[in-house]
């Protein structure tokens, strides 16, 4: 989660809240080698991102192509050629939707807020759907296809 990490680094660069420092491309701003996304990452380029699922989802094809890119240039051995990495540009906002716990939602999006038990079913089947991406069962069935 976003508390902070309390990891021995053997001097990789470190937020003083105890995030990896990565830079737009989800490398270590000191070690190119090592890249992070999500809750333990602090991106350097855009310090004010919060700490929240909705960009660790959308860091993991930023992140997935550029380990694929890093890791070609080991296999091939060829320095010469520049990577093609992506960056990462986080969104400048997002839909906040909290459980109140007894039938109802709380949320915001572009400083508005609402509340009602609408906000907890448009945030159940939003979950729910995401959830439904990962069942094993579908996972199968794509991978089928």
């Amino acid at each position: 989660g976003a508390a902070p990490h309390r990891l021995q680094t053997h001097n990789i660069a470190m937020h003083a809240n105890g995030w990896f420092k990565v830079n737009a491309y989800l490398q270590s701003i000191s070690h190119e080698n090592i890249f992070a996304a999500g809750d333990c990452v602090h991106l350097v380029d855009h310090p004010q991102t919060p700490k929240s699922g909705v960009y660790a989802v959308r860091e993991g094809p930023i992140l997935i192509h550029n380990l694929q890119q890093y890791i070609a240039q080991l296999v091939q051995g060829n320095k010469t050629t520049p990577m093609q990495l992506k960056s990462y540009v986080p969104q400048n906002d997002f839909l906040r939707l909290l459980n109140c716990g007894d039938g109802t939602g709380i949320g915001c999006k572009h400083d508005i807020a609402f509340k009602g038990a609408w906000v907890w079913q448009m945030k159940h089947w939003i979950d729910s759907t995401w959830m439904k991406k990962f069942d094993v069962a579908a996972l199968r069935k794509q991978q089928k296809q």
